[in-house]
């Protein structure tokens, strides 16, 4: 797999598109932080913040700036949290108690009755009201994993598509480890390639935060971060940032993979290409789509990762609610598995030989079956050049090598 990396690294180019990934990324994230939360607003995170430190000192806000709205509706979710999960209750019991909900063996019927476990589970949790803005940034900033897709896209590009249209395979299929286990080589190198473009750029996303915003205390309730008041899980806000980047690493290792069995399966660059483009508009728009399933099987929306915890989101199988969390997860793993066990098989069926057909006789063209050939027969036409001429010679090795790069 270290050879694998070298080829990668190797590539002047490729490093220094890298390097200006790294930089592009910091530098707008940066502007993300500490420009304006919406366009026009005339107010930004650090402003919002100073609006927390007058509120938590006793001063009243009244709300008659927008800056004051922005930060009166954190404020008030917070601090509304027990009000919600009530009122959330009543409109359950009201639910279950109508006609069209009452069949107990029924998905909405027991999606309710889930529901309301799990926010009565809830209901001892006391979100703290503090300025959370370095955790609606971080968790909000999904241009990072665009860019982590180039990654996966050099990846490809070295490992597979530029070594086949050099030739190389040529060399290495032959070897004792030319088949599977170079596959595999290869595949683990773009694994722990796209783990190193997260490490490297959601690190600085999360060493940038600490130094604009800050993370506040990481042990209170995640309920208390605006937006994730309906949070159906009680972690605290650090068990959540960890969960962020477990998550945001096996999506990568998934977008990788995908991107990694296109390559190896379509040869020409033009085609990658052009499915890459056709593939992610439908995962754009799979992922906008209100069928869970079919949202469900969308790498676009499994990067959505702080969107997955915001709401309590069950899906029907089988007539059973399951939270969506776990099937999204399963999913991903499942892409890997199997990026990972078709694109060996395809490997190991591609051709490391780009073979002009064009250029071989009708006679000496394959027809999909095994030729017959008699080895003493081909053997008694090599005659000296004295015999039959060099030239006659030429043309039966030129013949000859045609034909054994047709096999």
């Amino acid at each position: 797999m270290i050879w694998e990396w070298k080829k990668i690294l190797s590539n002047r180019y490729i490093v220094l598109l890298l390097l200006a990934l790294i930089v592009l990324n910091a530098c707008l994230y940066y502007g993300y932080c500490t420009g304006e939360v919406e366009e026009g607003c005339g107010y930004t995170m650090s402003d919002i913040r100073e609006a927390y430190e007058v509120y938590l000192k006793g001063e009243a806000l009244d709300g008659d700036t927008e800056l004051e709205q922005a930060a009166l509706a954190r404020i008030e979710e917070a601090e509304g949290y027990a009000e919600t999960l009530e009122e959330m209750a009543d409109r359950y019991q009201v639910m279950l108690k109508a006609g069209s909900f009452s069949e107990e063996d029924s998905f909405s019927f027991r999606t309710l009755q889930r529901s309301t476990a799990v926010y009565q589970a809830l209901a001892d949790i006391s979100p703290e009201v503090s300025f959370s803005g370095g955790i609606e940034c971080l968790t909000g900033w999904r241009l990072t994993d665009l860019l982590l897709c180039l990654f996966a896209v050099c990846a490809g590009m070295i490992l597979v598509v530029q070594e086949r249209a050099d030739g190389c395979l040529s060399l290495l299929r032959p070897l004792k480890k030319g088949h599977v286990t170079l596959y595999l080589h290869k595949f683990s190198a773009m694994l722990t390639f796209m783990l190193a473009g997260v490490l490297v750029l959601y690190g600085t996303n999360f060493l940038l935060t600490g130094l604009t915003l800050g993370f506040g205390d990481l042990s209170r309730p995640v309920q208390s971060v605006y937006g994730f008041t309906l949070c159906p899980t009680a972690v605290s806000v650090g068990t959540f940032l960890v969960i962020f980047a477990a998550q945001k690493c096996l999506w990568s290792l998934a977008a990788g993979a995908l991107f990694f069995f296109l390559c190896e399966c379509l040869s020409q660059t033009v085609v990658l290409f052009a499915a890459t483009v056709l593939l992610s508009v439908a995962a754009v728009f799979l992922g906008q789509t209100t069928n869970l399933w079919l949202r469900a099987i969308s790498p676009f929306f499994w990067e959505d990762t702080a969107g997955l915890y915001q709401n309590c989101i069950f899906m029907n199988c089988l007539s059973y609610p399951v939270w969506q969390v776990p099937v999204i997860l399963l999913l991903q793993f499942l892409s890997i598995v199997l990026s990972l066990g078709f694109g060996a098989l395809a490997y190991g069926r591609t051709s490391p030989i780009a073979v002009d057909r064009a250029g071989i006789p009708a006679g000496m063209r394959l027809t999909g079956r095994r030729p017959s050939v008699s080895m003493p027969f081909q053997e008694a036409k090599k005659t000296p050049p004295d015999a039959r001429g060099s030239g006659s010679v030429a043309s039966v090795d030129r013949r000859t090598g045609l034909f054994l790069q047709e096999l």
